[in-house]
C-alpha cells in the first residue's frame, strides 16, 4: 500500500546516503514527516517500514541507486556529487593555498 511505497522511497534514499545500509529510525522519521496524519498509527506502520528497510538492505548499492532514480528521478539531480564543487571540503589538500 501507500505506507510501503513511501517507506521504500525513504529506505532507498537513506541507503544511498549511507553506503548501502539504511536504518528503521531515520526512515520512520522521514515517512512520518511526509505523512503526519500517520503519526497516530505509528505502531501499525512500523511493520511495513521495517519490511522495506530489510528489503532495501538486502539489495546491492548499484540496484538501490537505480531503483531510487527510477521512482524519484529528481533525486540524482538534487543531491550533490563529490568532486563537483557543490559541497566544498573543509580539509584542503596540503599545499593548496
Amino acid at each position: 500500500g501507500e505506507v510501503r511505497k513511501v517507506a521504500r522511497k525513504y529506505s532507498l534514499q537513506n541507503a544511498v546516503q549511507h553506503e548501502g545500509a539504511c536504518e528503521v529510525g531515520p526512515v520512520m522519521s522521514r515517512v512520518l514527516g511526509e505523512r503526519p496524519e500517520w503519526r497516530s498509527s505509528a505502531k501499525a506502520i512500523i511493520g511495513p517500514v521495517k519490511a522495506e528497510v530489510e528489503a532495501v538492505n538486502s539489495m546491492d548499492a548499484k540496484s538501490q541507486l537505480a531503483e531510487l532514480e527510477d521512482i524519484d528521478p529528481s533525486w540524482s539531480s538534487a543531491r550533490p556529487r563529490s568532486g563537483t564543487g557543490a559541497c566544498p571540503s573543509w580539509r584542503a589538500p596540503t599545499g593548496a593555498w
